[in-house]
């Protein structure tokens, strides 16, 4: 993967490449249709799709951004912070640094801005708990597609984990409360 360019690379054939611009963009992923003979993206109607499934393949994936880090950094040089802030604190998720921003209520990873939990990002677990799927091997919030997928099945993998919101918000009051004894002892 190759965020840098929005390319994916075949790890059988690296002359086969599918721009991830073709994809359908969701708000926090990519979607289509892979054809499995081709090792490319199917074109035409989604019903014909369903009927060949041994062929046909519906892909979702999270922005190249979360896979290909160093690709991120480069861009994140690039295009520049595209939000004004006002003030943000640090918060520890999973061992992952994230900036907390009051402004836009949302997660950005320290080292991957691209990496975000937002309120899309949030669910309510079975015992009625309000927070975060999160997927321990990519250090990101576990896609919609997969948290459905397990839900219906009745169990998650050992790598996604449920993140109580409750807890990140004590987090959070404690990163602003330390903010603020600093701005006022200075």
């Amino acid at each position: 993967m190759d965020a840098v360019n929005q390319i994916l690379i075949d790890t059988q054939n690296h002359s086969n490449i599918i721009d991830a611009r073709r994809l359908n963009q969701g708000e926090d992923s990519l979607e289509a249709v892979f054809d499995r003979y081709t090792r490319n993206l199917a074109l035409g109607n989604l019903e014909k799709f369903k009927a060949k499934a041994d062929r046909y393949l519906y892909i979702y994936m999270h922005r190249l951004e979360i896979y290909d880090r160093e690709g991120a950094k480069l861009l994140w040089a690039y295009e520049g912070e595209p939000f004004v802030r006002s003030k943000t604190v640090e918060v520890e998720i999973e061992g992952i640094k994230y900036m907390y921003d009051q402004d836009y209520r949302l997660f950005r990873e320290k080292d991957n801005p691209y990496n975000v939990l937002n309120r899309p990002n949030m669910w309510f677990n079975r015992n009625g708990e309000y927070g975060c799927y999160f997927d321990r091997q990519l250090g990101c919030a576990a896609m919609v597609q997969e948290v459905r997928k397990f839900q219906g099945e009745g169990t998650f993998p050992p790598h996604i984990t449920f993140l109580k919101m409750s807890e990140i918000t004590q987090k959070v009051r404690k990163a602003l409360s330390n903010e603020y004894y600093k701005l006022k002892a200075a």
